[in-house]
């Protein structure tokens, strides 16, 4: 071998160790940003997590409760709040049409019950949309979900009230208008067989039966899902987990119950109660959650109709007394400073009369 190949065979020899070094450094390279990778995703999925149990946590019914939501929902603080206390002597009479159910209200549909951390909230799992029309309700509204309120025991848990009246619970049927983006609330106060003061079921008592059949469906399935985002399914029928009157209601504008409180609801609180057994909720105060309810909200400058002609005066004489707390401090204001304004202006005619004449 001559002196240039020996040369060609040392610098090869030479060169393949250090294109073995190279490469090891490129899957070294490799391998470290890789790592980084996944660390950067478990990052990612950790802070997910976090911000899903932030938003979670951001509010409730206890210390984050009622009283101090609108510290981070300014809306909360809004003066087109729901619920509100209902009083009937104030409530102005009012022709509405119809409420239209399509035949789907009628047939068994099977909806998928989540712990959502707040509720048991309940979506159709069915893609046909439910819709409702009627009721003065301009377009149509196709139903989102439907969900329960209760409190810590059976003679308070409603978030609507009337005349100062509590229920052991509401329940609250939602739909969606998706060109307006209105919401519309069908809302049932609902009674145990202890706490009832109204003749539940006047009439037809078959359906009564069929429909506290229906409800111990709901709760038997419900009462299990303990764990938060917990789920299970299970058939109901809409028409049987409705009052059986649907014609008469009291009406008003307002606003979402949980935050956002974004106000953009018309509320159709209907005047008939739900009867339900009375451990119903008892279950759910020992293994859900103790409450879930908001409290009324001032009604400010609203109005609420109702949509039957002859309303019952309340027992309690300050429910009958039809001007809300706002409108008394208004009121009360402007007699102050007219008082003020008579005495000024009396004590300076007395002044120029007896002393400058």
């Amino acid at each position: 071998m001559n002196t240039r190949g020996c040369r060609n065979e040392v610098a090869r020899l030479t060169l393949v160790p250090r294109i073995t070094v190279e490469v090891k450094q490129t899957t070294n390279q490799i391998n470290a940003m890789l790592l980084m990778y996944h660390q950067m995703l478990h990052l990612f999925i950790l802070i997910l997590i976090l911000n899903n149990a932030i938003a979670s946590a951001d509010w409730d019914y206890g210390k984050h409760g009622p009283d101090v939501w609108k510290k981070n929902y300014v809306a909360c603080g809004g003066k087109n709040q729901s619920p509100i206390n209902i009083r009937t002597k104030c409530t102005i009479s009012q022709t509405f049409s119809r409420f239209e159910l399509t035949s789907i209200y009628y047939e068994p549909v099977k909806f998928k019950l989540t712990n959502n951390g707040h509720t048991i909230t309940a979506v159709p799992n069915s893609p046909t949309p439910i819709s409702l029309t009627g009721g003065n309700l301009k377009g149509r509204y196709i139903f989102d979900s439907f969900h329960l309120h209760w409190g810590p025991n059976d003679n308070s848990g409603s978030e609507h009230q009337v005349n100062g009246d509590k229920s052991a619970g509401e329940s609250h049927f939602v739909y969606h208008h998706a060109e307006t983006d209105q919401r519309a609330v069908l809302s049932f106060l609902m009674e145990t067989e202890d706490s009832t003061r109204h003749q539940v079921y006047p009439r037809n008592r078959s359906k009564a039966v069929a429909m506290e059949q229906q409800w111990q469906t709901y709760f038997d399935t419900a009462r299990h899902l303990m764990e938060e985002n917990s789920s299970a399914t299970v058939d109901l029928t809409l028409n049987l987990l409705m009052g059986s009157n649907l014609a008469e209601f009291w009406r008003y504008e307002g606003s979402l119950t949980t935050p956002s409180c974004k106000e953009n609801v018309f509320w159709t609180v209907f005047r008939q109660p739900i009867l339900i057994l009375n451990y119903d909720f008892e279950a759910f105060r020992d293994d859900l959650f103790f409450e879930s309810y908001r409290g009324p909200q001032p009604l400010y400058h609203r109005q609420v109709y109702r949509s039957f002609l002859n309303e019952k005066l309340s027992p309690i004489p300050d429910e009958n007394v039809c001007i809300n707390k706002s409108e008394a401090g208004l009121f009360f204001d402007i007699f102050h400073q007219t008082t003020i304004c008579v005495l000024h202006f009396s004590f300076l005619a007395f002044y120029r009369l007896f002393y400058l004449n």
